[in-house]
């Protein structure tokens, strides 16, 4: 069965083009919210998902503190956590991977593949 990716992007071309890529190459299943804020409200109506896929940096609520919010919920998918920031630590709390933008989407990809199935 094809993963499930909630993508957490506030840029709408990056986001559209993430979708389609993900999608189309890596088969998954994706939905997709402009920030954290929207991404917890589809939660709470019952979107459910493998994998979140989330921006560093964006307006009303950013990737780290949505990711914190969902681990406070206890939520236990796998997290990655994008950033262009220049310095960023290998992994921030609550994050399973952190990935620079630009990245190596087709990496990415192979390493969602990768992940064992949810329970």
């Amino acid at each position: 069965m094809p993963k499930t990716i909630l993508l957490v992007e506030d840029d709408p071309s990056l986001r559209s083009c993430l979708a389609d890529i993900l999608s189309g190459e890596g088969g998954f299943t994706i939905s997709t919210a402009a920030d954290g804020t929207e991404a917890l409200r589809l939660i709470d109506e019952g979107l459910s998902f493998d994998v979140l896929l989330t921006d560093r940096r964006m307006p009303l609520m950013g990737g780290e503190a949505l990711i914190t919010a969902l681990r406070k919920r206890g939520l236990r998918q796998y997290m990655i956590l994008m950033t262009g920031d220049v310095l960023v630590p290998g992994t921030l709390p609550g994050a399973n991977l952190v990935v620079r933008k630009p990245m190596g989407v087709f990496d990415l990809i192979a390493h969602i593949q990768a992940l064992p199935d949810a329970p």
